[in-house]
């Protein structure tokens, strides 16, 4: 035990003087000092007790904070790709050392992300702009060297453990500082979405409602959403399992905060996936546990609805009334057969995106699609997007890029996947509600995903694929 504490505080000394080494280089002790409390409690909460676990820690950590916390004058290079570079060299000595290691990945799901990687580089054959290709195979290949890290780490349900009391800390700091951000108009001192906004000319008006609406360590409110939405099921399923009434009543808590602070990001996707979500809990319970245990879904249905409708008495700052208004009108002009295409409006834009790409792949014969990075590219061309030309979806964005096969055999993988982790959580192992919790998750990131501007570069979305995975493949123990 004494040479465990001792090992952590050294790791604890390395990372202070590392953040303080960043806070002077960049002249901001705040964005720091965060850092290294939200690595001090993962550390403390984790109980990891060696320097493998310790980097994976930080890993996560930064993952987490992502864009927000950078490398000294850069600002494309953050302290997310340096751990990613230190963890991936720490396991490369491990699988050097045990080649066992590898025999965990004999698995369709793990041949599924080979196959997708090979495409990725294919489509350099036929891509519109080979240049936003190699890019693209660069972001891609970090990306799934963070998904196989996440696996090899978590080959055991101890450091399964370790990696949601990481991600419990991560969750419960982010709601703080979004709740922080709704009482006082707050946010991080980085640069946001809007301070790119350049194609828009924002009133002060408009500029303060975007300062009280929660964003945490994302981009933009939409990205949180879909952040919360991913790990929020896991609190759920604490909430149902927990037997300490003390912890029931915090987790609780915690699930009224995040839903309070989900709402008022005015994220309508994620709205969707949280209602996805919420069926699929509640039909998981009724299987589990019969028909008394759906009060728990149903406490959290009323109080979800309740802060729907009452957000505004939350905080005088927000435009959902408006924006859900918005998509009502949207939906009653599609419906009567009206043109929305090329019409100015986040739902319009968002609809003529959708129908460029569906255009652009079945009409324009881009079967096997525009090719990595590429459906932006053809948006961009097809000028109608008001400047916007992101995909907004995650499904777009695999169909525009790889085309209507590909995009066929992720569905089918996607639902390969949630069925296999919740017939893992039937067979009733030590950690059921985990599996359970990465099937809902899961299930509710196909609304999620449309949130979003890009999910090719959200970290979230691959740390839960990551996770995802690790159930399904041997354990340890």
């Amino acid at each position: 035990m004494q040479r465990i504490n001792k090992s952590k505080i050294i790791y604890a000394g390395i990372i202070f003087i590392f953040c303080m080494i960043i806070a002077l280089l960049n002249k901001d002790y705040f964005m720091s000092v965060l850092f290294l409390v939200c690595t001090f409690a993962s550390l403390l909460v984790s109980k990891s007790d060696n320097f493998y676990e310790y980097i994976y820690c930080t890993l996560i950590v930064s993952a987490i904070f992502e864009y927000t916390y950078s490398i000294p004058h850069s600002s494309k290079i953050y302290v997310f790709h340096l751990f990613l570079a230190i963890f991936t060299l720490a396991n490369i000595v491990r699988v050097a050392m045990d080649r066992q290691i590898i025999a965990r990945f004999k698995s369709k799901f793990i041949y599924f992300y080979a196959f997708f990687f090979v495409y990725i580089i294919a489509t350099y054959a036929w891509a519109i702009n080979r240049g936003a290709v190699i890019k693209y195979i660069v972001i891609y290949a970090m990306m799934f060297l963070l998904l196989t890290n996440i696996i090899i780490f978590n080959d055991s349900r101890r450091n399964f453990n370790i990696t949601f009391r990481i991600l419990l800390v991560m969750f419960t700091v982010s709601i703080v500082v979004g709740i922080v951000e709704l009482l006082f108009g707050t946010q991080l001192p980085v640069v946001h979405y809007y301070d790119r906004f350049s194609q828009y000319k924002l009133s002060a008006i408009t500029l303060l409602d975007l300062h009280y609406r929660p964003i945490s360590f994302f981009y933009n409110p939409n990205n949180y959403g879909t952040f919360i939405t991913i790990f929020i099921p896991f609190i759920l399923y604490y909430a149902f399992t927990c037997k300490e009434k003390l912890k029931k009543v915090l987790a609780f808590i915690l699930i009224i905060l995040s839903l309070i602070v989900l709402v008022l990001t005015t994220s309508r996707a994620t709205f969707a996936a949280m209602g996805l979500i919420l069926l699929v809990y509640a039909f998981i319970l009724f299987k589990e546990k019969g028909i008394k245990a759906l009060i728990y879904p149903l406490v959290f249905v009323l109080c979800f609805g309740a802060i729907y409708k009452n957000a505004k008495y939350l905080t005088r700052h927000t435009d959902l009334n408006t924006k859900m208004s918005a998509l009502n009108k949207a939906y009653l002009k599609v419906e009567k057969g009206d043109n929305v295409v090329g019409n100015d409006g986040s739902i319009y834009v968002r609809l003529t995106i959708l129908y460029d790409v569906v255009h652009g792949v079945t009409t324009d014969k881009h079967i096997v699609g525009f090719g990595a990075g590429n459906t932006a590219e053809y948006i961009k061309y097809k000028g109608n997007t008001h400047k916007t030309y992101d995909p907004h979806g995650w499904f777009i964005e695999l169909f525009g890029d790889f085309g209507i096969p590909f995009t066929i055999l992720y569905v089918i993988f996607y639902l390969a996947l949630i069925r296999a982790l919740y017939r893992k959580g039937r067979l009733g192992n030590n950690n059921k509600y985990i599996c359970y919790g990465l099937c809902t998750a899961t299930a509710g990131f196909f609304f999620g995903s449309f949130a979003p501007s890009s999910v090719t570069y959200f970290l979230p979305h691959w740390i839960l694929f990551g996770l995802s995975l690790s159930p399904l493949l041997e354990y340890k123990d």
